[in-house]
């Protein structure tokens, strides 16, 4: 099998939504066509351009050797912890929940109030991120388990976006992971629908999702031409 230019790719978020938690137990999707019930799964807003980093700490291997100082084993120290770093830049409800806990971000009178009770803030929810890879391929990745714990500086200032970083440590499921990705084989191979097959609508929005400019067209087929031309032009 040769290298494929079509597996190389940046990462955006579903437009409109592409971050999503709710409580510990709730029924997590394992496809990516399934979708989130609006009703359980909320939209925790914005994050900022550097997108997300998941890092793996500790589980490294160690090596035995002989009187001669060869390698005869190895072995793993176990204990690995895995992570997912994420700046929130939205000042609302659902944003602050996330950096400072439910129980200390409540709206009355107009406003909305944030304790800084850091004993209140280490939350444990199921997470669900909603991504796009080259030429509308999705990503669905699946946190089964992220507790809220360490949290970056709050940038405040005329130039940067106002917002705090977020680290969401995952805990394991009953199989022993933390996180499952569903990834599309090819464009459109596990939602279910060709270009060809898609109506008007859907294919608007894939448009909008990828940054397909199709100003001033209107039928089917125009919109179809200039998603195919600008998906050929990238593959």
């Amino acid at each position: 099998m040769k290298n494929d230019v079509a597996n190389v790719s940046t990462t955006r978020g579903v437009k409109g939504g592409y971050v999503f938690r709710a409580p510990l137990g709730t029924p997590l999707p394992t496809d990516i066509r399934t979708p989130l019930n609006p009703d359980v799964w909320v939209n925790i807003g914005f994050v900022a351009s550097d997108g997300f980093k998941e890092g793996v700490d500790g589980g490294s291997a160690e090596t035995i050797t002989d009187l001669n100082g060869d390698v005869v084993d190895t072995y793993s120290e176990g204990g690995a912890k895995e992570t997912l770093v994420l700046k929130l830049i939205e000042m609302a409800v659902e944003s602050l929940k996330v950096q400072y806990g439910d129980k200390n971000v409540e709206v009355r009178d107009g406003m909305i109030v944030v304790k800084h009770d850091w004993s209140n803030a280490n939350e444990t929810y199921s997470y669900v991120l909603e991504l796009v890879l080259k030429n509308g391929r999705r990503w669905r990745k699946v946190i089964t388990g992220g507790t809220s714990g360490e949290r970056g500086e709050f940038t405040g200032n005329s130039t940067e976006v106002a917002g705090r970083e977020v680290t969401l440590t995952y805990t394991v499921d009953k199989d022993g992971s933390g996180c499952y990705d569903y990834i599309e084989v090819t464009p459109g191979s596990a939602t279910g629908k060709t270009f060809d097959e898609m109506t008007i609508d859907e294919l608007k929005k894939y448009a909008a999702d990828n940054n397909i400019d199709i100003t001033g067209k209107t039928t089917k087929a125009d919109i179809l031409e200039a998603i195919k031309a600008v998906v050929a032009a990238t593959e």
